[in-house]
């Protein structure tokens, strides 16, 4: 199946300098790439009155999200967390096998555009020996095994594993 590539409009240089200024705040490390970026980006529309005014309304907004969000406790250190040994309980994983989850002081950070941060949480997973889990997991497994034997079969006449592997990852980015 071929998915057409949407065109988006060209963002406003207001949107252009508030990510910019969102991520050289968040990642002071990248400001040189990130300016270059910018840049580049803003090179691409006419100078003009309404760029001005799109770029100072841009920053003057950045600004002030940053001003609202600088004591919502994202920079706060991590919670230190325990690794547990029980059968369900999280255990660190691929790529990098961290010795501490990421991120761990998220659950107390302010909302930035919800009431509470659990309001849409989900409710807790099945107990591994409930016959919920069970469906869930032959589930997957039944859905994997048929994505190997799809990978495996030769599609569009092309018998060679390269070949398919290609055509796979082709249509994978379309």
């Amino acid at each position: 199946m071929c998915r057409q590539v949407l065109r988006r409009k060209p963002r406003p240089p207001l949107r252009r300098t508030r990510y910019w200024l969102h991520l050289v705040a968040l990642y002071p490390a990248f400001k040189a790439s990130l300016d270059a970026a910018l840049q580049q980006s803003l090179g691409q529309i006419a100078d003009s009155k309404g760029k001005t005014q799109g770029i100072a309304i841009g920053l003057a907004v950045a600004d002030r999200i940053l001003a609202l969000r600088s004591s919502d406790g994202a920079s706060a250190p991590p919670i230190p967390y325990i690794f547990g040994t029980a059968p369900g309980d999280y255990q660190s994983t691929r790529p990098n096998f961290p010795p501490q989850p990421q991120l761990t002081q998220w659950s107390h950070v302010t909302p930035f555009a919800l009431n509470r941060a659990d309001q849409f949480r989900p409710g807790p997973p099945p107990e591994l020996t409930s016959d919920e889990y069970t469906d869930f997991f032959n589930e997957i497994v039944s859905n994997k095994m048929a994505g190997m034997n799809a990978c495996i079969l030769p599609q569009n006449g092309n018998h060679s594993s390269r070949g398919h592997e290609q055509s796979a990852a082709t249509e994978q980015i379309r």
